[in-house]
């Protein structure tokens, strides 16, 4: 969670710059294996900038503590 906060203490400019090469993607690790999700509709092909990384982050953050989680509280019900 340093790295979230990271990008949103950086500065605009050079999250612009598109340095980091973020876009609206996640990766999760299921049985043993790493897959990479889209955050959001058509994610892959948004880019994190100044503008929309708040959003990147909270998506991020969901999808960490809430998503991931919800097919094993699922089978647990």
């Amino acid at each position: 969670m340093d790295s979230c906060k990271q990008i949103l203490e950086m500065d605009a400019e050079f999250i612009d710059l598109d340095a980091f090469g973020l876009t609206s993607i996640g990766e999760v690790e299921e049985l043993g294996s790493v897959k990479v999700i889209e955050l959001c509709r058509r994610g892959k092909s948004i880019v994190v900038n100044r503008n929309n990384r708040e959003k990147y982050i909270s998506l991020l953050i969901w999808n960490c503590c809430v998503a991931s989680m919800d097919e094993q509280v699922k089978q647990f019900a």
